[in-house]
């Protein structure tokens, strides 16, 4: 079972934004997102290991759920952004999940 984030933001994030960030965290990993059959996106290092998968962002409209999944209590619209992590590639992928949340404009949590 893999590790499990929430990334917040105020708007969905871009697959232009995911690709950046990755582009600048490892510039030699070419095509190193790619859009899973799930409409996921997988980044994946230079081994072509994944490291960050991201699922489709959706609007945060019961807060109260997302306070007991986050321990802290999300803004009232946010897009919630699930994302998980191998446990193999822990640092890489929350890092990796950092900077696109810093790209998108929000911050990443842990799941309970």
């Amino acid at each position: 079972m893999p590790h499990e984030l929430v990334i917040l933001t105020r708007e969905p994030i871009a697959l232009g934004v995911v690709e950046r960030v990755v582009r600048e965290w490892n510039p030699i990993a070419a095509n190193a997102v790619h859009r899973m059959p799930d409409r996921s996106l997988a980044v994946v290092d230079t081994l072509g290991v994944v490291v960050l998968r991201l699922f489709t962002g959706r609007v945060l409209r019961d807060v109260d759920q997302a306070e007991r999944a986050l321990a802290v209590a999300p803004e009232s619209g946010s897009v919630w952004t699930e994302a998980t992590v191998p446990w193999s590639r822990l640092d890489a992928g929350r890092a990796c999940a950092q900077r696109v949340a810093r790209a998108a404009g929000g911050d990443v949590r842990e799941r309970l």
